[in-house]
């Protein structure tokens, strides 16, 4: 039996990427969130705050519908994040996923962080 979340459901959950030299790279999968999106669900918008922000005030707090919010703990030479996976077809697998990317493919790297997401 395949799960969905539904519309105003809010995901959460943590992220730890530690990024070595022979990584083979500077982009690395963080998070794969594992049940579907309702169809026609639009690719979320990110927002990274160390602490909080107005769209972002908490995990367990009012998040704005479609946008992933990542608190982070900490981190290291840390530079974007960049995700997809707005659920377009009833065949995509995953609802969502999110990459981290470091300053650079020679440098050592960790982001520790929570997230929340609301189903729009």
């Amino acid at each position: 039996m395949s799960r969905v979340a539904v519309s105003g459901q809010i995901l959460s959950g943590h992220m730890a990427v530690d990024y070595g030299t022979n990584a083979g790279g500077w982009g690395v999968h963080g998070v794969a969130w594992p049940i579907a999106l309702p169809v026609g669900t639009p690719v979320p918008a990110i927002e990274y705050t160390a602490t909080t922000s107005a769209n972002c005030p908490g995990v367990g707090q009012v998040v704005p519908a479609g946008r992933i919010c990542i608190y982070g703990l900490g981190n290291s030479n840390f530079a974007n994040l960049s995700g997809g996976g707005g659920n377009t077809t009833a065949s995509i697998r995953y609802g969502f996923s999110l990459d981290v990317f470091f300053t650079n493919a020679a440098a050592k790297g960790w982001l520790f962080a929570n997230w929340a997401y609301k189903v729009p």
